[in-house]
């Protein structure tokens, strides 16, 4: 179409098909728009581990390369890799030196901050499987995970806790109470055995991924102290 109102421009006519050319458009944005505001055209789910991808990975490469029946042994490990991601549990605590997410009893992660829209809390959301991340003062369950005072928040799961510390009163206050310490800003404070993620490391090894589990607290970096990593 707009190849045929070049053609005709030397002629004068091209007005003629200009009513067309915005008839065609405006059909492709209303239908583009139609599907994009259907409610379930993506069905959000939580993000699968590497393990995960490397099993469905080979198994799509075993179907794919033989030819003999055994190529059929492929669909196992496809099988096998869903399960695995299926039963991937994601992080109970997400926090950086801007961001602060947790998980409630819902499942659902919610936020600790006002950067409930900002790129880093989207992402969060999205390997959890959530469409965004809603604010933590709108979860109205009694049995909370997470629990504050003036003394700061303490999150608990699995009879493991974890303190959100925003001041040096909270370590203080908590030392000796909780099995692993955030802090959350930059302050100095006495010293403490407990296992305490500092704000220096939020800001150098970005993301931290945080699992409560009965035997141990499991904690993943964005980034590794390896000279590629480094900023």
């Amino acid at each position: 179409m707009g190849i045929v109102y070049i053609l005709l421009i030397p002629l004068g006519i091209e007005r003629i098909i200009v009513p067309l050319i915005e008839y065609s458009v405006e059909s492709v944005l209303y239908v583009t728009n139609t599907i994009a505001e259907l409610k379930y055209l993506i069905i959000p789910i939580h993000t699968f581990p590497a393990l995960s991808v490397v099993v469905i990975t080979l198994g799509l490469l075993w179907l794919c390369l033989w030819e003999q029946n055994w190529r059929f042994l492929g669909i196992f490990f496809i099988i096998l890799g869903i399960c695995f991601g299926v039963a991937y549990k994601t992080p109970d605590i997400l926090v950086s030196a801007d961001n602060v997410a947790i998980k409630e009893n819902d499942t659902l992660l919610y936020s600790l901050t006002k950067k409930n829209r900002n790129f880093v809390v989207k992402t969060w959301a999205r390997q959890n499987g959530q469409d965004k991340v809603v604010n933590h003062a709108k979860y109205n369950n009694a049995n909370k995970r997470l629990q504050c005072d003036g003394d700061g928040c303490v999150y608990q799961e699995n009879g493991k806790s974890v303190l959100l510390a925003d001041k040096k009163e909270d370590i203080l206050k908590h030392c000796n109470n909780v099995d692993l310490i955030l802090q959350l800003r930059r302050f100095d404070y006495s010293a403490c055995d407990t296992r305490t993620i500092r704000y220096d490391e939020l800001e150098v090894y970005g993301t931290h991924s945080i699992w409560l589990i009965r035997d141990d607290i499991t904690v993943k970096k964005a980034r590794s102290s390896r000279p590629w990593h480094k900023a």
